[in-house]
């Protein structure tokens, strides 16, 4: 059945004394001194190089798109550049008012912060504001280790940039499930990534990587293009507001509507075009609504939703926002365009939440290139001003929803 669902619808802060070069490391995304292992569901590499050296522990499902795998003079020299790096970072000075074992929920003017034992982000958002400088820097110098909470992400703001982020650690990096970290992560131990987080940055490790399932991993931008990236895609994404006739419609389809089994409630007309089948048991919430059987109104539905699945589908996926694994189940997002690694999207169990972070007119777009399925009674929480109205599913296919789901967002399907 063709489900098209229509909606109308203050600080001190010493700031850092000089640039840290990384030297031969900045061509790598990640850089091991023992092993790096991708366990679970394949990770991608989007840009920058993988070494591993002296060893040469390299394991696991991982795919590199725009780099190389050295293991050899240019990983080694890495070595050496790496522990110059990490000497400059622990070397700045740090003012005391700047000591936050708990970095969760503040806002962070460039600088030099620090903490005599382990640092946390246990919670929420952390934000870079840049004040305008696009070669501001923050240095984050950790006695010991890092630790994220799940879906911990930040926001980068007035010019701050991911490769001017350094994560200076006595020890090991913990980053949470689900997370987007940024930032070159410098660990004197090890650097741990669970399973569907994403990194833009580097993890330069002097033992080793380990990746649970299903990561995604990119070199920073080299320049900032973040305010003309956003404001196309900002653009872009408006225009789906624009659902012209389909407007009053909860349900259209090409060719057949059928309803089967026990009675569905409807919150808006149904149609279908050029077909002209409606059939099954169903019935209105209210007596405005109507069916549509091959009508004007149905057909020009039906082609802006083709123009809306060809939109979406053409949009590009942004950076970290590639599903690894396919599977939603339990994960937030934030508003974006995400796509499918692997050409279809499942909800295997749970909730998922998206979180619209203050901005009622965030969109969320998902597209893959064949099906999207959900288990028994999916559900979604939309926090901080996230709208059902301004969810899209592009599906290649077919969707099929689980019993007893409850789903938001519009749905464009190719088939069924």
């Amino acid at each position: 059945m063709s489900t098209f669902s229509f909606f109308t619808i203050a600080l001190v802060i010493v700031a850092a004394s000089a640039d840290i070069d990384l030297g031969t490391c900045s061509k790598f995304a990640l850089k091991a001194a023992t092993r790096i292992a991708f366990n679970g569901v394949q990770t991608l590499i989007n840009t920058g190089d993988i070494g591993v050296s002296p060893g040469n522990g390299l394991s696991g499902s991982f795919k590199v798109a725009d780099g190389a795998i050295l293991n050899t003079k240019e990983s080694e020299s890495c070595d050496n550049d790496l522990s110059k790096a990490f000497k400059q970072a622990m070397d700045m000075t740090c003012d005391a008012a700047n000591n936050f074992p708990e970095l969760a929920g503040r806002t962070l003017s460039p600088g030099v912060y620090c903490s005599g034992s382990s640092m946390k982000i246990s919670a929420k958002t952390v934000t870079l504001d840049g004040k305008g400088d696009k070669d501001a820097q923050w240095v984050f110098q950790v006695a010991t280790a890092l630790t994220t909470a799940t879906s911990t992400s930040f926001i980068l703001k007035n010019g701050a940039q991911a490769k001017n982020v350094f994560w200076a650690l006595g020890t090991a990096a913990e980053i949470a499930h689900s997370s987007s970290f940024v930032g070159n992560i410098l660990a004197q131990t090890q650097v741990s990534f669970g399973s569907g987080s994403e990194l833009v940055g580097r993890a330069l490790a002097f033992t080793a990587i380990v990746f649970e399932s299903g990561s995604d991993t990119r070199l920073p931008p080299k320049e900032d293009n973040t305010k003309e990236t956003a404001v196309q895609r900002v653009k872009e994404e408006a225009d789906f507001n624009n659902i012209g006739e389909c407007t009053g419609f909860a349900v259209n389809a090409g060719t057949a509507v059928n309803f089967n089994g026990d009675v569905t409630k409807i919150s808006g007309n149904v149609g279908v075009s050029p077909g002209e089948i409606i059939q099954g048991n169903f019935e209105f919430t209210n007596a405005m609504f109507n069916t549509q059987r091959n009508t004007k109104v149905a057909g020009s539905c039906a082609e802006t939703t083709r123009a809306l699945f060809n939109k979406a589908q053409n949009l590009p996926c942004q950076a970290n926002h590639t599903i690894q694994g396919n599977d939603l189940a339990g994960r937030s997002f934030t508003p974006g365009v995400y796509c499918s690694a692997t050409g279809k999207l499942t909800f295997s169990a749970a909730t998922i939440t998206l979180d619209a972070r203050g901005d009622p007119n965030a969109k969320f777009i998902f597209r893959t290139e064949t099906s999207l399925t959900t288990a028994t009674a999916t559900s979604f929480k939309l926090i901080n001003g996230a709208k059902s109205s301004n969810v899209f599913w592009a599906i290649g296919t077919a969707a099929t929803l689980g019993y007893s789901s409850n789903f938001v967002g519009t749905i464009i399907a190719g088939e069924a």
